[in-house]
């Protein structure tokens, strides 16, 4: 009897798990079942009440507050419930220090600023990297050292700094446990079934990505400010996510990075020639954060085609006179340093195979 043709539904989802499976082997996911509106929902409302509180107070540290409670969203590392909350937690925590020692830290001297910005980054990114279910930490706690970085000289002391961080990472974890306890109601097969952490990588590839990532930001802040870019830090933070453990995966994600940054540049253009005045621009700030919380686990390029018009709404909020040509800036500083990761993961990595080539033991004549 012949066997019966599978239905056109079961076909087409055999040819999404196909199509799946071989961009997750090149570094591309694509997982519609991860769109959490849920924690987009909860996220949005701390970024936008950290907004608010910053327009209200007309200090400019407290924008550090929306920073650090869209941030700690991200690192949600969407394993069992306490992991997620206990990476959550490391991150708020050191994110605190880290902006506040970093901001104390900034120097006119940006050869010495530069120095102490990859040299943290490159630890913590060795430490977070061989550390389960911390990857994202580490990467995120890598963004905070180089956006500190760049805080004026002259600006509020660093204690206002770690404060509205505190503030605004704190306010995202309780919003967050409410989510993941009350509403979600986790049970102990919810838990069973969560994902199992990635495998953690060798000691070896760890050094290699903390080396890559730390001489990337030292070579993408003083390109950055030796180019003029209006935001440096746009350029550094892009090189700390770009680069990762794996240069075939580093280099999608750098295609995705610069894809999804022009979409990006796109929309957020068209939205802003239709926001007239600050309050219009608040009201685009709930949608897009709760859109771009929800969809990053779904996919890296539409991840960054949503944090891009977010990011550029904030600074067109918190700098109104200064951020003019804050999209195409967006832009050209993502590409500045997506492509001075690459040149410096490629670089590193021709490095090691002529140094292990080198160190191999010649094959005996006799063999």
């Amino acid at each position: 009897m012949p066997v019966p043709p599978p239905s056109v539904p079961a076909r087409d989802r055999a040819i999404a798990r196909r199509l799946a499976t071989g961009l997750a082997r090149r570094g591309i996911q694509f997982r519609a079942g991860e769109f959490a509106l849920l924690e987009g929902a909860s996220g949005s409302v701390a970024v936008l009440a950290m907004i608010l509180w910053a327009q209200a107070s007309h200090r400019p540290a407290d924008i550090w507050g929306a920073y650090a409670a869209f941030w700690a969203c991200l690192a949600d590392n969407r394993l069992h419930a306490a992991s997620r909350l206990r990476a959550m937690a490391l991150f708020v925590i050191g994110g605190a220090v880290l902006a506040t020692a970093m901001t104390a830290m900034v120097h006119p001297a940006l050869p010495l600023t530069a120095t102490l910005a990859a040299v943290a980054v490159a630890a913590i990114t060795f430490v977070a990297g061989r550390s389960y279910g911390m990857a994202t930490v580490g990467m995120l706690l890598g963004v905070v050292v180089v956006v500190a970085a760049e805080w004026p000289v002259d600006a509020a002391g660093p204690m206002a700094v770690g404060i509205a961080f505190l503030a605004g990472g704190g306010l995202a974890l309780l919003l967050r446990i409410g989510s993941v306890y009350v509403l979600e109601r986790p049970n102990r097969d919810r838990d069973a079934t969560s994902p199992a952490p990635p495998e953690l990588p060798s000691t070896r590839s760890a050094r290699l990505h903390a080396a890559s990532a730390g001489v990337a930001v030292f070579a993408c802040f003083l390109a950055a400010h030796g180019l003029g870019l209006a935001y440096p830090q746009w350029a550094t933070m892009t090189a700390v996510v770009v680069i990762t453990v794996n240069i075939r995966t580093s280099s999608w994600r750098a295609v995705e990075r610069i894809a999804g940054t022009l979409i990006g540049t796109a929309i957020v253009m068209v939205l802003i020639g239709h926001a007239n005045g600050p309050v219009a621009l608040e009201a685009l700030v709930l949608p897009l954060a709760a859109l771009t919380i929800a969809l990053r686990a779904v996919n890296y390029t539409i991840f960054v085609g949503c944090v891009t018009p977010l990011f550029v709404v904030i600074a067109k909020i918190a700098l109104p006179l200064q951020s003019a040509g804050a999209p195409q800036a967006r832009a050209v500083d993502t590409i500045v340093g997506t492509s001075i990761a690459l040149v410096i993961c490629t670089l590193i990595a021709g490095l090691v195979r002529w140094i292990d080539t080198r160190r191999s033991p010649a094959p005996s004549a006799c063999g």
